[in-house]
């Protein structure tokens, strides 16, 4: 045996080298010393590595410009000195023959042999703010719920599309699925219908599609920079463990819904409210009302076992007013841009 020799593999056909290297049954079996996990960019990485290219985009741009292509630094390095944000998602996703217009199918068709049943979960989740459950997504695509559904959710999971997670008091069952991926959220609000106009991005900015999409955007870049909330918060050296809750309507409560739960060790929890909006985040009587209901909903499901902080994570702050008396803790953009330690 000779120990000169080392091979590397690496390469876009994630299923391919999951199924014929890392999990090989074969005469590759137990050979593999090292696996190295190449993960999308944290905002501060692309902050860094826009800034090497020159591109002079504000934090707002950037926050934005994440919101769609993700962490991916083939995206960024794409964008064009010059030209502004809007302009340059116009030019690589809307107009004709632009770089990122066809970017979805060969996306899907390099990293999995036979794409059509990852891109059925992926259609399926599209739609879902919360996510599915696993009976749900087999409903969902016409498939049963054996081991083809378990590979077809592990390697997009593996692949950074989707994330599992867990309810709150709840783990052992019901692990939910949610799609996690930038640029294909983006694909299916936006690029997937077809639009005609080469300057569709820029004429949409402030309307009610652009406002519905950035919320639901925002909350999924928070979910990916999970670790420097934390760390922004000033718990970064305690365990802690981002969850969700749900619970039902019944004769005390209505129903209530919370996308992120900061679990920490030291006895308390981060309930956060994720809001984007330009400039500080004004919270109206609606508003207030909604939190009231999410957090004496929790606090009752918990019986009071832990302290409750609302949170409220919004890119620039909140403005204190008459209904933000709840709130305990602000997160702004700048949270974002924190380096992983």
């Amino acid at each position: 045996m000779r120990d000169d020799i080392v091979l590397i593999i690496c390469g876009s056909a994630t299923s391919w080298i999951l199924n014929k290297v890392i999990n090989n049954h074969g005469g590759l079996y137990n050979r593999v010393t090292r696996q190295i996990y190449l993960r999308p960019f944290n905002l501060s990485e692309c902050e860094k590595y826009a800034r090497s290219l020159d591109l002079r985009l504000s934090r707002r741009d950037l926050l934005q410009g994440y919101m769609i292509f993700g962490g991916i630094p083939y995206y960024w390095s794409l964008l064009r000195r010059g030209l502004s944000l809007s302009q340059n998602i116009d030019e690589l996703c809307f107009a004709k023959g632009g770089q990122l217009t066809t970017e979805f199918d060969r996306l899907y068709k390099s990293l999995f042999k036979k794409p059509e049943p990852y891109i059925a979960i992926i259609e399926a989740l599209s739609g879902k703010k919360c996510g599915l459950t696993r009976e749900e997504i087999a409903e969902a695509i016409k498939s049963g719920q054996g081991g083809k559904l378990t590979t077809y959710l592990k390697e997009l999971e593996q692949s950074d599309f989707i994330r599992q997670y867990h309810s709150y008091g709840n783990r052992s069952k019901n692990t939910l699925y949610q799609l996690i991926d930038p640029f294909t959220l983006y694909y299916y609000k936006f690029m997937s219908k077809a639009v005609k106009d080469p300057a569709y991005w820029s004429k949409m900015q402030g309307r009610q599609p652009f406002t519905n999409w950035s919320g639901l955007a925002f909350e999924r870049l928070c979910l990916l920079h999970v670790r420097q909330i934390v760390s922004y918060l000033g718990v970064g050296g305690i365990i802690t463990n981002a969850l969700s809750w749900t619970t039902k309507a019944n004769g005390t409560t209505s129903g209530a819904q919370i996308d992120l739960l900061i679990d920490r060790s030291d006895g308390a929890i981060n309930l956060c409210e994720m809001k984007y909006c330009l400039g500080p985040y004004k919270m109206s009587a609606k508003d207030e009302e909604a939190l009231l209901n999410r957090y004496n909903a929790f606090n009752q499901a918990i019986k009071g076992a832990k302290a409750i902080h609302p949170t409220l994570i919004s890119p620039d702050g909140l403005t204190p007013n008459q209904h933000s008396g709840l709130i305990l803790k602000v997160v702004t953009m700048e949270a974002f841009f924190l380096s992983e330690k």
